[in-house]
């Protein structure tokens, strides 16, 4: 008996040992939390209402009768313009950004049964350097070399929501894209509101898709 006392101890410090290594195996790891909004597969279909176009000429959205605003990568800019334009009628499947935005990865014109979808475009080659905005160094604003001065005037049809849901930008009534940068957004939103007449002079682009500007100031009327 002398001989087993000492060994006791060190089979229950054995025995407790396993039981604690058995039981850490046996705890679930739970996975990460992941948002619903921006990780969301959506669909909508509906009449296109407007190509909206970014100040340097390049269609990266659009946005349907219903007020459903869908934005494009950049790799489907060029195949967007050539497969949808105002009022067809398009099927568009994608990613739910906010409540306000759908990225789409595929579009279809269901008038044409033509389709775009970005698993099957390639991404664009690579742009001039861009270049700061002469009046605004100070923040990321940039104009690229095909931009040009121009003014655009009319009451807000309708606002412009990035990927995160903020407000960046409006829809004038003379279907002008008026953008704007963090100088111009740093002021009241209530500039901004639906029916509001809007004066806006920047930098951008007109082409055969129409009129787009990043607004270096904004007045109402």
């Amino acid at each position: 008996m002398k001989r087993l006392i000492p060994i006791l101890p060190i089979l229950f410090i054995l025995i407790a040992s396993s039981a604690c290594s058995h039981n850490e195996r046996e705890v679930p790891i739970s996975a990460p939390a992941t948002e619903s909004l921006g990780n969301e597969t959506a669909e909508a279909n509906g009449v296109v209402k407007q190509l909206l176009m970014n100040p340097s000429g390049k269609v990266d959205g659009f946005v349907l009768s219903d007020g459903t605003q869908v934005s494009c990568p950049a790799n489907m800019s060029a195949d967007v313009a050539k497969t949808i334009g105002p009022n067809d009628r398009v099927n568009v499947v994608g990613i739910r950004q906010n409540d306000r935005v759908l990225r789409a990865t595929k579009i279809t014109n269901t008038n044409t049964n033509q389709y775009v979808s970005w698993a099957d475009v390639t991404p664009p080659a690579s742009e001039a350097a861009i270049q700061p905005l002469p009046h605004k160094k100070d923040i990321r604003t940039f104009r690229s070399p095909g931009m040009k001065p121009l003014t655009a005037q009319g009451k807000i049809q309708s606002q412009i929501f990035d990927n995160e849901g903020e407000l960046n930008g409006v829809i004038l009534s003379d279907k002008s894209v008026v953008r704007f940068g963090p100088k111009i957004l740093g002021r009241s939103k209530d500039k901004f509101e639906v029916g509001k007449g809007l004066k806006a002079s920047g930098y951008g682009t007109k082409n055969s898709y129409g009129k787009s500007l990043e607004a270096t100031s904004v007045t109402n009327y």
